[in-house]
């Protein structure tokens, strides 16, 4: 489990998550490759537009 910060963009209908670094070096490979994942996929949440 990690901090993070959230930044809203409503002009761009989009946001940015930050993610605080974590003790474990492979921790934070997963989860940049998550994140990764997370921004090929170009979700669009419903209600959102």
């Amino acid at each position: 489990m990690t901090d993070a910060d959230i930044a809203v963009d409503n002009q761009a209908h989009t946001f940015t998550v930050t993610l605080q670094t974590v003790s474990s070096p492979r921790h934070n490979v997963a989860a940049t490759k998550l994140c990764q994942v997370f921004t090929e996929m170009k979700t669009i949440y419903p209600c959102t537009q």
